[in-house]
């Protein structure tokens, strides 16, 4: 039974990511692209997903019961292989489907240092020096970081039960 929760987790992250480069097209076809390399809708999916196939991993356990650590796992592995396909996805999406989105990222993330009062030169210069492989990643390095944060709450919208404790011999 070791390593089900990472094989899950990998199938579970594979799908994950194909749901957001998904939303990535969604959203161009909308008329409504992407201009910052995360953001709430793709947030949004990576939580539905987690919760989505942390039900579809607690049914194939034999007794339908699963630990927090198990499940907290699971949802680790999701997330970690959603966000490199996610960081893949973006950038393949900024090369060959817009553009523009290198552009659009890096202007809005000036105008939120602007915002915050931060308009100094050096830091202007650093952002206007991104490519588009740095916000793929930043993307990336985001939705893993929200996604155990997502794992958490999947994990604890369940009735996970406790493991038992291993007496030393």
């Amino acid at each position: 039974m070791y390593g089900h929760y990472r094989r899950a987790g990998v199938v579970a992250g594979v799908w994950t990511g194909l749901v957001l480069a998904l939303y990535l097209v969604a959203r161009w076809l909308l008329n409504k692209p992407v201009d910052a390399p995360q953001g709430f809708g793709s947030d949004i999916a990576v939580l539905a997903a987690m919760l989505f196939f942390s039900v579809r991993y607690r049914r194939t356990l034999p007794e339908k019961k699963v630990t927090l650590k198990e499940l907290m796992q699971h949802n680790i592995w999701t997330g970690f292989v959603a966000a490199l396909l996610f960081g893949i996805s973006l950038w393949l999406y900024g090369t060959s489907v817009d553009g523009d989105l290198l552009n659009r990222c890096v202007a809005r993330m000036i105008e939120f240092e602007q915002q915050d009062g931060n308009d100094r030169a050096e830091t202007i210069a650093t952002l206007e020096a991104y490519t588009l492989f740095t916000i793929s990643w930043i993307g990336a390095f985001r939705t893993f970081v929200m996604s155990i944060l997502w794992a958490f709450i999947a994990a604890l919208l369940f009735q996970t039960e406790k493991a038992p404790v291993k007496e030393k011999k």
